[in-house]
């Protein structure tokens, strides 16, 4: 597969117990309408190959994760030991879980508990009228989650290819991303998530907190500022700051930095 046609699909892990097994087959016959999107589930192991190594290689290269819950899952410590793994794809990568409920089980008290489930309303499969609508339902709610995975790639390539420092900034001025751009400009990759601002930006920081101040109070800021390169000393750069507006209100802002040094010395 080339690479673009590679970025243009989406990969689908499906984790099962081997109870469900007839449930899996139908769902999966169910998601084959999805142009784009490659399910992938244990039988599809080809003979001679190493069964563990070759689903983890799967699940850690899936961009949506679906769990199919039930009593017998949850039952099952290899099932346990995958939703664990996509627990934590999920916190270190934000790749999408999704729970499908197949049978009645108390799911909400399980790790994935806060997830939102499919089918609709979290009614498990084998309570639907017909077991192929609630299939129908459920592949419609996976045509949606990918449209989350293109996002993230789009953002990603945005954040590796625009020659700026990118980052997410909580109402708390605590940082929640930034780009690998962070490292060549202060030297050092430190572990900035959840950190201050005001550790990276020290003396910056009292000066830069108005403009911050303004875009948490949902006023877009682009001005200049200069700012400490590792290499390069002082810098000019163009700063902007975006505001994260929610239907919950503004979570925190964006931030654009780039560097306007060359810009100033051909003036």
């Amino acid at each position: 597969m080339s690479k673009h046609a590679s970025e243009a699909t989406v990969k689908l892990f499906i984790s099962y117990a081997h109870e469900d097994q007839e449930l899996c087959r139908e769902l999966q016959s169910h998601l084959s309408v999805l142009t784009g999107v490659l399910g992938w589930i244990d039988r599809d192991i080809s003979p001679g190959a190493l069964w563990e190594k070759t689903i983890y290689e799967h699940l850690n290269q899936a961009d949506i994760i679906l769990l199919l819950l039930s009593a017998s899952f949850f039952d099952s410590n290899a099932c346990k030991d995958e939703m664990n793994r996509a627990l934590e794809r999920n916190k270190e990568e934000n790749v999408v879980i999704v729970p499908v409920i197949l049978r009645p089980v108390l799911w909400e008290k399980s790790p994935v508990g806060h997830f939102q489930a499919l089918p609709t309303g979290a009614k498990p499969v084998t309570q639907w009228p017909s077991i192929d609508e609630a299939f129908a339902d459920i592949t419609r709610g996976v045509n949606a989650s990918t449209g989350c995975v293109f996002e993230k790639r789009a953002k990603y390539y945005l954040a590796k290819e625009v020659p700026a420092l990118i980052c997410y900034v909580d109402s708390n001025y605590c940082y929640q991303y930034v780009n690998e751009n962070y490292k060549d400009w202060f030297g050092f990759t430190p572990d900035m998530l959840g950190k201050h601002v005001k550790g990276i930006l020290q003396k910056r920081f009292s000066e830069m907190k108005p403009r911050m101040d303004a875009a948490l109070s949902g006023d877009l800021q682009c001005f200049e500022a200069v700012l400490p390169h590792v290499r390069l000393g002082k810098c000019n750069t163009l700063v902007v700051y975006a505001p994260h507006k929610t239907k919950k209100g503004i979570q925190g802002f964006y931030a654009l930095v780039f560097d306007r040094s060359r810009d100033k010395q051909a003036r």
